[in-house]
């Protein structure tokens, strides 16, 4: 039986359920369930996040604080080179051990984010339904084969919006695209295509901070809204403000996988949320949020109801319909 060519990629991620089987001499960093991190040295790194997560064994930081997740590690040659490599890391500032461990994410496996959007026909919204499970099953073979992860499908009124992630730079087989085709041309009587899979929407706002592998505790939050003529440039130049107020540096969270895509009327956000680290507005923050979503309202209508809390009105909560992780 051939292998799963994304298995090798994997096998490289640093994760719990991943991590080198054989023995050797490791520095790791793990990320505990209030967002802190802890760094330690060991020579069984499987063996030591099982001490951490599930025994008495594990050092008495973490005991409080589980779950842990590993989120970085480092071989080296022997036990001496990884304590003091422990040792040199744990001086670092919490944002230099952030931005080791990006380096890292992005080094051993570049994620590339994918997103399509559709507009579901009128009177049409339970033959989508049927369509979609009549080709589910064919849909999970396709993305395993091709190494698709944390698919979901998500509907508010009569729009779809689908995310998923992907190696960046992977090429598709032409067998695997002409199986894509024959599993889409099902819905072209359906749906009316804003963007297809493999086209590229907009990318309007993004804070990529720390990629949550462990999904247990993220709340996702998903989003639709429709801009007014002529105002997608102001809603880009509003976010990128945020961006360039943000800097140049990893943002450890709540907000750990978000993005906003456009197709040019529609908009479409995407957020994964660590629980762990959500707190309440303060009273300026709160006055903040009023005044910045204001003036959203002013170049676009929101679809969902992210903002009725604001207006009093009334809209449709978006649904996750589907998934696959």
């Amino acid at each position: 039986m051939r292998e799963n060519p994304c298995n090798e990629m994997i096998r490289r991620l640093p994760g719990i359920e991943n991590c080198p089987k054989e023995t050797g001499n490791y520095t790791y960093i793990m990320q505990c369930a209030d967002g802190t991190l802890y760094t330690g040295w060991t020579t069984d790194l499987s063996r030591r996040i099982h001490a951490h997560n599930s025994t008495k064994a594990g050092a008495k930081y973490t005991h409080a604080k589980r779950p842990v997740e590993l989120v970085y590690y480092e071989e080296l040659e022997t036990k001496q080179q990884a304590m003091k490599r422990e040792f040199r890391i744990k001086q670092m500032s919490r944002k230099e051990k952030l931005e080791l461990i990006l380096a890292r994410k992005k080094e051993v496996a570049i994620m590339k984010r994918n997103t399509f959007a559709l507009q579901i026909r009128e009177g049409k919204k339970d033959a989508f339904r049927q369509a979609l499970g009549q080709v589910w099953e064919e849909a999970v073979a396709l993305m395993d084969r091709l190494c698709i992860r944390n698919f979901s499908l998500w509907t508010a009124a009569d729009l779809v919006f689908g995310y998923y992630e992907t190696g960046d730079g992977n090429e598709i087989p032409a067998e695997e695209k002409a199986a894509a085709e024959k599993l889409l041309a099902g819905f072209e009587e359906i749906v009316t295509w804003l963007s297809r899979p493999g086209q590229e929407m907009r990318l309007m706002y993004h804070n990529f901070g720390i990629v949550r592998e462990n999904k247990e505790l993220i709340r996702h939050r998903m989003f639709m809204t429709k801009l007014k003529p002529g105002c997608a440039e102001e809603y880009k130049h509003r976010h990128d403000g945020l961006i360039e107020q943000r800097g140049d540096t990893v943002d450890p969270g709540p907000d750990s996988n978000f993005s906003i895509w456009s197709d040019g009327t529609y908009i479409f956000g995407y957020n994964e949320i660590d629980t762990t680290m959500e707190k309440e507005e303060t009273e300026e923050e709160h006055a903040a949020t009023v005044a910045w979503e204001t003036r959203q309202l002013e170049i676009m209508d929101w679809i969902t109801n992210d903002c009725d809390w604001l207006t009093g009105e009334v809209h449709d909560q978006v649904r996750r319909i589907a998934w696959h992780q």
